[in-house]
């Protein structure tokens, strides 16, 4: 009587009969429980009872339950297992179903691998963009200087802060010695305003200084580049920079009711022979100065060519480079930025293409591009690895040095080269003829573009020493970026021996850096108290 009532009303309603079924099961007590009370939280029903349950369900593992060993759930097969059996992640539905859009719950071995994509995988980049982070606050500490501005120092304009230190000393002090002497001993108790930049307050908060990041001393205290306004110890913040008042214009008639202030680094050509009557000297760190010297010594030429009134064919090229070499580095220090606007500013459209090409291109296609993908990334890494092995067996050779490093990136290319070889054997490629190819690659690269090139001064001052430490450093530098470029450009899971044996070889260099450095550092120390003895 009941399906031939739901079929009447499912022709009434002009829908099937298996709705109502539908409608039964769901409103059934067992899928009350499950869809109604349970909405939030992944299904239960398919759980083993770990009533009975005394080990582990895990061949290999079998650990006994205790009070202090609980059994757990597989969130996925329902078996009951201990708890590192269980340590594995899956994004399941509220149905236990595999789902990239689901949450994740734990999950034994078996089924953490159980259908596992391998297209369009994608690796979780976090914890390296945290650390590059930390990497890039740390070189760029100086904020405005490196060209990578901080978040409050990229108000910070030079001209204008040099402008500020002109102005406030023809405000406070003019041509009056009496008020610069007045003014010099009031700086001793209370920083005068127009010594204070734009960021003062902000950099204030500074605890260390900021450039080599000492403590500051009990005797000295913070002081401040009266610039920039950062916070810096006696060593990184002197008092080279002079503000003053010309003699000549100070005697000249003419001059008197208006004083010109004047900027100038001490010791460099273009400051004044004799120190002015009126003056101040003023703490400036190690980068302002160095901006103030470069433009001190500009400044100095240009009136000496002034005078001479002629300029040589020579002269323009040498001041038309200057100019090139100045453009090259406002781009240089503004491509970084360039680069990260531009991510920023296209990210959400390449996610969007991509999300279209993996629904409109079949699957088939998408493996064959993944699969070239591969390929020419470890075809590449084999190259720059192996021409790395010739350089520093090369190197070796010619300086009388042990051949550890190249030992250790033989270990690394024979891994490297087994995985080319598994791939162009599933490309049905002719590895032989690839082989030769590889050979005339390296030994055209190495004629044109060397990886490791010890400068011949540095050669002749420090010798042999010298070529281990640009070969240990410069093969660490190139190594980094080959396991960079083959995780972006490969898949995940794939060339796993690779590059687990190429990040062996980058934390064996490490050691080896950290105990050069100590064993510097102890030679140093040596060498010192035979001085002093």
């Amino acid at each position: 009587m009941g399906s031939a009532r739901d079929s009447h009303l499912a022709l009434a309603l002009n829908v099937s009969p298996a709705y109502f079924q539908q409608i039964d099961n769901l409103t059934s007590s067992h899928a009350t429980a499950e869809y109604v009370f349970n909405s939030k939280e992944i299904t239960r029903h398919h759980w083993r009872s770990s009533e009975g349950r005394s080990a582990c369900f895990n061949r290999s593992c079998r650990k006994q339950f205790s009070l202090i060993e609980r059994p757990h759930h597989c969130r996925k097969c329902g078996e009951v297992f201990c708890a590192k059996c269980v340590a594995y992640r899956r994004r399941l539905s509220r149905l236990a179903h595999f789902d990239p859009d689901g949450d994740l719950e734990k999950v034994c071995q078996v089924c953490f691998e159980k259908d596992k994509l391998t297209d369009g995988q994608t690796k979780s980049h976090t914890q390296d963009f945290i650390i590059l982070r930390r990497r890039c606050k740390e070189k760029t500490l100086l904020g405005f200087h490196e060209g990578n501005p901080s978040v409050w120092r990229n108000k910070v304009d030079f001209d204008r802060e040099c402008e500020r230190l002109i102005q406030g000393f023809e405000q406070s002090v003019g041509n009056s010695e009496l008020k610069r002497t007045f003014h010099e001993v009031k700086s001793f108790l209370s920083t005068p305003d127009w010594m204070k930049s734009s960021v003062w307050m902000i950099e204030n908060m500074a605890t260390s200084c900021q450039i080599c990041h000492e403590k500051p001393s009990w005797l000295s205290g913070k002081l401040w580049c009266r610039v920039c306004g950062i916070v810096a110890c006696s060593n990184c913040c002197t008092k080279d920079l002079l503000v003053y008042v010309p003699d000549s214009d100070r005697d000249a008639e003419e001059t008197r009711r208006k004083v010109h202030a004047h900027l100038a680094v001490i010791k460099i050509v273009g400051c004044p022979p004799v120190e002015p009557e009126v003056s101040l000297y003023l703490r400036v760190c190690k980068l302002c100065k160095e901006k103030l010297v470069a433009r001190q010594v500009k400044r100095y030429s240009e009136e000496e060519r002034e005078d001479d009134g002629t300029e040589t064919f020579l002269d323009g090229l040498v001041r038309l480079h200057e100019k090139f070499c100045l453009n090259e580095e406002r781009v240089r220090v503004q491509l970084p930025k360039a680069k990260c606007e531009f991510y920023l500013e296209n990210m959400s459209e390449f996610r969007m293409v991509k999300h279209k090409l993996s629904e409109s291109v079949p699957a088939e296609s998408l493996d064959f591009i993944q699969r070239i993908m591969d390929k020419n990334a470890i075809i590449s890494t084999h190259l720059l690895l192996r021409q790395l092995v010739y350089e520093t067996i090369s190197l070796c050779g010619k300086y009388s040095l042990e051949e550890t490093l190249p030992s250790l990136l033989l270990e690394a290319e024979t891994h490297v080269e087994s995985d080319v070889t598994k791939c162009l054997t599933a490309e049905r490629e002719d590895l032989t003829k690839h082989m030769e190819l590889v050979k005339e690659m390296i030994k055209s690269s190495m004629k044109t573009n060397r990886l490791i090139r010890p400068t011949r001064r540095l050669l002749a001052l420090h010798g042999s020493s010298y070529v281990q430490q640009v070969m240990v450093t410069r093969t660490a530098t190139v190594l980094n970026q080959v396991k960079v470029q083959l995780q972006l450009a490969a898949a995940h899971r794939s060339f796993n021996d690779s590059k687990g044996a190429l990040q062996d070889v980058l934390d064996k260099l490490e050691k080896e850096k950290e105990r050069e450095n100590k064993d510097s550092l102890e030679f140093v120390f040596v060498d010192k108290n035979l001085a002093e003895v």
